[in-house]
């Protein structure tokens, strides 16, 4: 695996190989005396178990894939419930020399299966740019994706590769792991509910086109249904209606936490997600009290593309007010005159 150049070493690359482990086994053993046959067992046993020891979260590989003037972009392999899945890294070229550790984030990217996957150039893109915001950059490609071990169930067990690829920032020397934010779009954005009802690590989190009502999906896009849940989700047909409400934050909004403020996003002219999925969200969440701020863009579409950098602009400053720089949160209690 290789590393950019003069890079200072972090944590997870301090970790002892198992061939280290074999050194010196083999010298204690031996002037143990014990049987050669027996030590060669030993050797062999600790070989091939060692890596069986990782736990959720641990780098298992990293290899630079992009090496600029601005930010160095990584593969990584990291385990997750005995898995190894594949993640995209990124860091500001001068990450290695800051005083002080970065803000970090977390993206969960959209689609099902390979569509929507986080390619090697999408990473390189995303996670240059965030790079270039002062953050630390991280995406899961989540289990039966593409470079990833595993079997997809969109919102059920894969959500622990989001919750799980968290501890990646505290094996990062560079990466505050007491400031993260979370990011997803689409299903990416039903990704990032579901992490925060199994988290209280993340500080802020941005919901853009997110898909929070399965129930109104299924209606609105039965094809979703048909290609996407019943092919997916283990045992959809035996049990329908409690998978439905199991992917479905609305149904499930007094689990979120009421310490991690909302950025809800989303384009008015949006027909895979409508946008009334957003204000029904956000409705709900003023319900319980849960900080958050609702946005739609007139007449953009589901990426939010005729409004690209207004979009990125908000992300951006909502990241940099509850995560960098660690602002108190907003009161949700009615007040005033």
């Amino acid at each position: 695996m290789t590393r950019a150049s003069g890079a200072r070493r972090d944590s997870s690359h301090n970790s002892i190989h198992p061939g280290c482990h074999v050194g010196v086994i083999w010298y204690i053993l031996r002037t143990m005396r014990i049987n050669t046959l027996v030590v060669i067992v030993m050797l062999f046993a600790t070989w091939f178990c060692t890596p069986l020891l990782a736990a959720d979260g641990d780098i298992l590989e990293r290899a630079t894939i992009s090496d600029t003037s601005d930010a160095i972009v990584e593969r990584v392999i990291y385990e997750s419930d005995g898995l190894r899945i594949l993640g995209y890294l990124a860091y500001p070229k001068s990450a290695m020399h800051e005083d002080a550790p970065l803000p970090c984030l977390m993206f969960n990217r959209g689609g099902n299966r390979d569509f929507g996957a986080m390619t090697q150039q999408r990473a390189i893109g995303m996670g240059t740019m965030i790079a270039e915001w002062g953050y630390v950059f991280f995406a899961s490609n989540y289990r039966g994706s593409e470079g990833s071990e595993g079997e997809e169930e969109f919102g059920g067990a894969d959500v622990h590769d989001v919750v799980n690829a968290l501890r990646i920032f505290d094996q990062l020397e560079f990466a505050d792991h007491d400031r993260i934010g979370m990011w997803g779009h689409s299903r990416g954005g039903m990704m990032t509910y579901l992490a925060l009802m199994q988290t209280d690590r993340v500080a802020a989190a941005i919901a853009s086109g997110a898909l929070s009502d399965m129930r109104q999906i299924v209606k609105d896009r039965p094809e979703m249904e048909e290609h996407v849940l019943a092919e997916l989700v283990p045992e959809y047909e035996q049990h329908k209606d409690e998978s439905i409400d199991q992917r479905s934050a609305i149904a499930r909004v007094d689990e979120l936490p009421k310490t991690t403020p909302i950025l809800i996003i989303h384009g008015g002219s949006d027909w895979r997600v409508q946008p009334t999925q957003a204000l029904n969200m956000s409705g709900a969440m003023l319900e319980h009290s849960i900080p958050h701020r609702l946005i739609i863009y007139e007449g953009a579409d589901h990426g939010i593309r005729e409004q690209r950098d207004a979009f990125h602009i908000e992300v951006r400053e909502w990241l940099n007010r509850f995560v960098r720089d660690g602002a108190p949160l907003p009161d949700v209690t009615p007040h005033g005159a």
